[in-house]
């Protein structure tokens, strides 16, 4: 291995490290930039790739390689990633590699929940005055398949495992939506994982705008100094956008915007809006675009996603809630009174239930709760809901009593919500709500 690996690295110095989805777009962008490419994988991906692959799981001497570039997916503790450390070798995340090779501006926007409906709606906004945007990142595109396109911004949705080891992003805007505990399996405190979200200010210029929510204000003072250019949103009067919900408003930098036909529902879509808002007048965009554009915008497939009206009935389609924070802020939206039907289930995160238990008190509602979930949250979940829990294996199982429970009573929506990752039964979560969609198709 360390002679197989030594002799590669004279001919080769850039190396990829994880072959996911965003490392082997990485390894395709240097190929088309005429780099020889070294990927170091577990497993040797299935694709026609002119590449030389090495397998991770030995130590190695590469002195020669200049640069490891490293898949989101890779723990910071790897021993390849240690490795490269001592040995002086420079390693730069995906994000941190394209950003430097983007003429162009750079937004970013990370959270816990919300990010992709806001970087969806910051693109929206963005391109009815640029219309040279585009979005990626978490989101969509790898920034490494279009880091040298001829673009005037490139819009991008930033995970923690992105930015966790990313030094100089450069970034010209950014965004922290909130924070609740996720992903505590590989940052294992909550204070880890804010601090990897926090470097998405790590831009080199304390001068750039940067957008967040009243509420994180505190939270962030614990860790770091806020920039210099800090602007706020949420319902307190004083915030640079204020969401004025009974008089269906956000008061903006520029201007008071009308939300009456914002299509999106719930009280975190009017905060998405309140970010998004504010990045667009932070960066030039015409306060008249942006009210042409929040009629227009219809939201992202798989989160809070009207899949089809029934009878009286709303389906919605919220398969991207895999956190209970994601899926307590669209629940929260719904008044107490609303007949509700909820399903739960997938493989749950290291989450106190305490939060949904309170939400769910007091509310008409029938819950289900199907997968890894029923073995782990049943007991507390029965506690309080009692006759109104059901179980359930599968999601089929849950969509076949659904319609018979229409048939003799009556509820407004059916939310399928279901506060856990996909991966006890689907690929994904795009996988979980194309299955929803068609369960409900059938009813």
């Amino acid at each position: 291995m360390k002679n197989n690996l030594n002799s590669l690295a004279k001919e080769k110095n850039i190396a990829v490290l994880g072959a996911g989805i965003t490392g082997l777009a990485v390894v395709k962008t240097l190929q088309k930039r005429g780099y020889p490419v070294t990927l170091i994988s577990d497993t040797k991906p299935d694709l026609p790739l002119d590449i030389t692959y090495i397998k991770d799981n030995l130590p190695f001497e590469a002195k020669s390689l200049q640069l490891l570039i490293k898949s989101p997916g890779i723990p910071p503790k790897h021993s390849i990633l240690q490795q490269a450390k001592r040995e002086g070798i420079a390693i730069q995340s995906e994000i941190e590699w394209s950003r430097r090779h983007f003429s162009g501006k750079v937004v970013g926007i990370t959270g816990t929940d919300g990010k992709s409906t806001t970087t969806a709606l910051v693109q929206s906004l963005f391109a009815s005055t640029y219309p040279k945007t585009k979005m990626g990142g978490n989101i969509g595109i790898p920034f490494c398949q279009f880091c040298e396109e001829d673009l005037q911004y490139a819009i991008l949705e930033l995970s923690s495992y992105q930015l966790e080891d990313s030094q100089q992003l450069a970034m010209d805007s950014t965004a922290l939506l909130n924070l609740a505990n996720d992903h505590l399996e590989r940052h294992k405190t909550a204070r880890n994982y804010l601090r990897a979200k926090l470097k998405i200010l790590d831009s080199g210029n304390d001068n750039r705008p940067f957008v967040t929510s009243i509420h994180m204000k505190d939270i962030i003072l614990q860790e770091r100094d806020l920039p210099t250019h800090s602007y706020y949103f949420g319902e307190t009067k004083g915030c640079h956008a204020q969401i004025l919900a009974k008089e269906a408003k956000i008061a903006g930098l520029a201007t008071n915007y009308d939300t009456s036909q914002f299509p999106l529902l719930g009280k975190h879509n009017l905060e998405n809006l309140a970010a998004a808002i504010l990045l667009a007048e932070l960066n030039g965009v015409k306060s008249q675009h942006i009210q042409e554009q929040i009629a227009k915008f219809n939201g992202l497939a798989h989160r809070f996603q009207i899949v089809q009206v029934k009878q009286g009935v709303t389906f919605i389609n919220d398969s991207k809630a895999t956190n209970l924070n994601s899926l307590l802020a669209g629940l929260k939206g719904f008044a107490k009174r609303h007949r509700l039907i909820l399903i739960l289930g997938g493989e749950p995160k290291q989450e106190p239930l305490d939060p949904l238990l309170a939400e769910l008190q007091g509310r008409s509602l029938l819950v289900y709760l199907y997968g890894q979930a029923r073995n782990t949250w049943r007991t507390e979940l029965q506690k309080n809901l009692g006759e109104n829990l059901i179980i359930a294996e599968d999601l089929q199982t849950v969509m076949e009593d659904v319609s018979q429970k229409l048939k003799k009573q009556y509820y407004q929506t059916v939310l399928f919500s279901p506060g856990c990752a996909s991966f006890d039964q689907y690929k994904n979560f795009v996988e979980r709500g194309e299955s929803f969609i068609n369960f409900v198709k059938k009813i």
